[in-house]
C-alpha cells in the first residue's frame, strides 16, 4: 500500500509538471511516455517495472526545480517569511503551546509545565495587537484561567522576543477572581464578589467549578508597591504613594523641614487617617488597613522562645510550655503626620504580636508546609529560576543531598531536570525532624532571603495568617481551631492590650462579610470595585505572583485565550486545567468547520484536477 502511494504521489507530481510544460509550448515526450506507462503499471499493480518510470519522473522533477544561487535565496527567504507569519497567525488566534516559566500559579501549574493554549475560546484575537473580534464577554467566568498580554499594563520588563528575531511583549497565566463590575472583598483567606447587580455575593472557596485556593490582598508586604513623586531629582520634596491593585490607598509627603503628611483617599479627595467622622454606621475606611480587608491578614514568622523580644514579656505573652512563637505583624497604619526623628522611616506602621505554639500546633504546621521551587548544592539553599540568576543563597542548618525539591502540604519532592516530580519517603533528611529545621523552611522556604531568618528584621517572610470563622489559619489550613485554650488566651490578651493602649489594634476575627443580616453597602463602603471592561486576575499561588494585586485589574482586550490542556510532565495532574468548564464557542466552532470545509473543498479539486490530466494523457496515447 506504501509503494502504491509513493508511485501515486510521483505520478500526481509528474502530471502537474507535464500540464504547466505544456502551457508553456513545451513539449515533454519522455516526460509523458513515463507518465503513461506508470499510470498503465499502477493500474496493473506491476509496482517493479512501474519504480524505474517512477525514478525517472522524480529525476526530471528535480531538474525543472533548479534554481540560481539568487533564484534559491529569494525562494528560501519568501518561504521564512510566509512560515514566520503563518506561525505567527495561528500562536496569536488559534492555539500556542506554552512552558510555565515561574510557580505563580502554582499547584494548578508548576515551573516547566507545558500547556496547549486555545486563543479562541472567548472569541478571535487581533493578530499582534491587544483586542478581539468577535468576543464573548459572557464566556468569561470567575475561576477561568487566562491567559494576556502585558501590553499597556503597569509593569516594567514586559518586552520579549518571538522566534529570537520579532520584539514582542510577555504572556502572563493568571486566574479570573472578579469580572467587570464586581465589588471585592478579602476575608478569611477568601475572596467575596459582590456581583455588579448589587445583589448576588459569590463566595469563591464555595464555588465548586474553581479549585481550593488562598486569596490574600497583598503579595509580600502591606506597603504595597511603592511609587515616588518628586518635583525635581534634586528636591528634598517627596511624595510616596501606597499602591494596592495599583490604586493609592495612602499618600505620604516628606518635607525639607523634616516633616510629614500622611493621608488616605476618602470621597474623590484625601484626608488624614481617622480624621473622617465617626457615626454608628461607620461607612467608610478610617484607615489604610480597613481598605478590602487587608486588616484581616497577618505577615508572619516563626521565632524561638529565646528569641522572643522584652516586650512580649513586659506584655505578658508568656509561656514556658511553648516549642516556637508565631510573630505576627498587622493592623497597617501610615505613620502620624508631624516631625519625623531620622530621615528613614517606615512608610506602614504595623502592630505586633505573638501567639505560642505547642508540639500539636507545630505538627500542624509541618502538614500544611509549602514552599518554593528549591535548588540545593553544597548544602546551600537557592530559590529555582527559570534563567538560573543569581538569586539569593543561604545555608541549611542540616544536610540535604544536592537536587531540586519543593515541598506541598507537608509532602517533599524531588524535581528532574525535565520537570517531573518524585515524592520523597518520609526519612529523606529534608523533612524538618526539629523545631529549628521546621523554622528554617518556615521562614526561608518562600522567599529564599536571609534576612527572613532575622528576628528582629522589617523584612518579613511571606506567609500568611489570618481568622476564619473563629479558627486561625496559617499556610491556608486551620492551626488554631475555635476554642483552643491558647487561642482563647491570646484573644483575651489581645483585647486588654488594646483597651490599655490607644494605638494598638488588635488581631482579631472581624467576622465574614456574609454574615447575617448581609449587607450589600459594606462591600461598595470598603471594597474593591472592577472598573467596567477589565478583569480581576490573582495567581494560585498569592505569596509568590505578580497579578492585579500589583498592576491591577486587566483590560478587556488582553486577553488572549485560556489553557486547555496541561501535557507535560504525565502524572497526576496531566490533563485539562481545573476550571469551570468551557465547551468550544460558536466561533471556535465556525472557525473548525471552515477550515475543514476549505481542507475538503481543495482536496476534492486536486483529485479532480489529477484525474483530468489522467484522462487527458490517456487521450493522446489512445
Amino acid at each position: 500500500m506504501i509503494k502504491h502511494r509513493t508511485l501515486r504521489k510521483q505520478l500526481v507530481n509528474g502530471l502537474h509538471l507535464l500540464t504547466r510544460q505544456k502551457k508553456k509550448g513545451v513539449e515533454e515526450h519522455e516526460l509523458e511516455a513515463d507518465l503513461f506507462a506508470l499510470d498503465r503499471l499502477l493500474e496493473q499493480k506491476n509496482y517493479e517495472e512501474a519504480t524505474p518510470h517512477a525514478e525517472r519522473i522524480a529525476a526530471r522533477l528535480k531538474e525543472s526545480h533548479k534554481r540560481s544561487l539568487l533564484g534559491k535565496t529569494l525562494e528560501f527567504v519568501a518561504s521564512l517569511i510566509a512560515a514566520i507569519l503563518i506561525a505567527g497567525i495561528i500562536r496569536q488566534c488559534w492555539f500556542e503551546l506554552y512552558e510555565i516559566p515561574t510557580g505563580s500559579m502554582r499547584p494548578t501549574f508548576k515551573e516547566k509545565d507545558r500547556v496547549l493554549v486555545s486563543k479562541t475560546t472567548f472569541g478571535l484575537n487581533i493578530p499582534f495587537t491587544p483586542g478581539h473580534v468577535l468576543f464573548s464577554p459572557d464566556r468569561v467566568k470567575r475561576g477561568n484561567i487566562l491567559v494576556v498580554t502585558a501590553e499597556n499594563l503597569d509593569l516594567p520588563d514586559v518586552d520579549t522576543m518571538y522566534f529570537g528575531i520579532f520584539p514582542g511583549k510577555k504572556r502572563y497565566v493568571k486566574r479570573c477572581a472578579a469580572l467587570p463590575g464586581d465589588w471585592v472583598y478579602f476575608y478569611g483567606g477568601d475572596l467575596f464578589c459582590l456581583a455588579a447587580d448589587g445583589k448576588t455575593l459569590h463566595r469563591l472557596q464555595s464555588d465548586p467549578t474553581i479549585p481550593k485556593r488562598e486569596y490574600i490582598p497583598f503579595i509580600s508586604s502591606f506597603e504595597g508597591r511603592v511609587e515616588i513623586v518628586a518635583p525635581s531629582p534634586f528636591s528634598r520634596h517627596r511624595t510616596y504613594l501606597i499602591k494596592h491593585m495599583d490604586q493609592p490607598l495612602g499618600r505620604i509627603e516628606t518635607n525639607p523641614d523634616g516633616t510629614i503628611r500622611c493621608q488616605i483617599p476618602h470621597n474623590g479627595t484625601w484626608i488624614e487617617e481617622f480624621s473622617s467622622p465617626k457615626d454608628s454606621s461607620h461607612n467608610s475606611p478610617q484607615c489604610i488597613g480597613e481598605f478590602w480587608g487587608l486588616m484581616n491578614f497577618a505577615s508572619s514568622r516563626l521565632i524561638f522562645p529565646e528569641e522572643l523580644p522584652a516586650e512580649a514579656a513586659r506584655l505578658g505573652y508568656e509561656d514556658p510550655n511553648a516549642v516556637l512563637w508565631l510573630e505576627l505583624k498587622h493592623s497597617p497604619t501610615l505613620p502620624p503626620s508631624g516631625k519625623v526623628k531620622q530621615p528613614s522611616f517606615p512608610l506602614v506602621l504595623t502592630s505586633t504580636t505573638w501567639i505560642p505554639l505547642r508540639s500539636e500546633h507545630c505538627e500542624r504546621l509541618m502538614h500544611a508546609l509549602y514552599t518554593a521551587r528549591v535548588v540545593i548544592q553544597n548544602n546551600h539553599l537557592k530559590r529555582y529560576h527559570y534563567e538560573a540568576a543569581n538569586g539569593a543563597s543561604i545555608p541549611l542548618p542540616t544536610p540535604i543531598p544536592d537536587g531540586c525539591y519543593e515541598f506541598y502540604n507537608g509532602k517533599a519532592w524531588e524535581i528532574s531536570s525535565g520537570g517531573t516530580a518524585k515524592p520523597l519517603s518520609d526519612t529523606h533528611p529534608i523533612y524538618p525532624k526539629t523545631p529549628k529545621e521546621l523554622a528554617f523552611w518556615f521562614n526561608a522556604g518562600i522567599d529564599i532571603f536571609p534576612e527572613c531568618l532575622v528576628p528582629s528584621s522589617r523584612h518579613m517572610p511571606t506567609r500568611f495568617t489570618y481568622y476564619r470563622d473563629g479558627d486561625l489559619f496559617v499556610m491556608g489550613e486551620p492551626i488554631f481551631f475555635k476554642g483552643d485554650p491558647i487561642l482563647k488566651y491570646f484573644e483575651g490578651k489581645e483585647f486588654t492590650r488594646q483597651a490599655k493602649d490607644y494605638s494598638y489594634f488588635a488581631f482579631q476575627d472581624m467576622g465574614s462579610p456574609d454574615a447575617q443580616p448581609f449587607d450589600p453597602s459594606f462591600f461598595q463602603h470598603f471594597g474593591y470595585k472592577v472598573p467596567e471592561g477589565h478583569y480581576l486576575l490573582l495567581g494560585d499561588n498569592p505569596a509568590n505572583s505578580v497579578d492585579s494585586r500589583f498592576f491591577g485589574s486587566v483590560p478587556e482586550a488582553n486577553i488572549r485565550g485560556t489553557p486547555v490542556l496541561l501535557f507535560w510532565p504525565f502524572g497526576e495532574r496531566w490533563g485539562v486545567p481545573s476550571q469551570p468548564s468551557l465547551l468550544p464557542s460558536a466561533y471556535t466552532i465556525i472557525l473548525f468547520a471552515i477550515t475543514a470545509a476549505g481542507i475538503t473543498v481543495y482536496a476534492v479539486y486536486q483529485h479532480r484536477k489529477t484525474e483530468r490530466e489522467l484522462e487527458e494523457l490517456r487521450k493522446r496515447k489512445l
